[in-house]
């Protein structure tokens, strides 16, 4: 629900280019997570991100985070797992 005298048009907007910012940050941080997954590297981070808040420390520990999800469900990879392992 967008707050009177907002435009949900545009606080929509702003909501998805800051997912968009930090789906780009974890890719920077984690390529072989993002390469592994490729297009669905998009709509599995953006479930994610709508999820979870962004971690505090920044897109590394953000990606964790995502790559532990992954893990847990066990949707991780194969080809990110040593990136994956090698950060925890």
């Amino acid at each position: 629900m967008t707050p009177e005298g907002f435009d949900a048009a545009r606080v929509t907007l702003a909501a998805e280019t800051l997912v968009a910012k930090r789906r780009k940050g974890v890719g920077r941080a984690w390529p072989r997570i993002a390469d592994a997954l490729g297009d669905a590297f998009s709509v599995q981070f953006g479930v994610f991100a709508s999820q979870f808040p962004p971690h505090p420390a920044g897109p590394f520990h953000d990606g964790l985070a995502f790559a532990r999800q992954l893990d847990r469900r066990g949707e991780l990879p194969p080809a990110a797992v040593p990136e994956y392992v090698n950060a925890r």
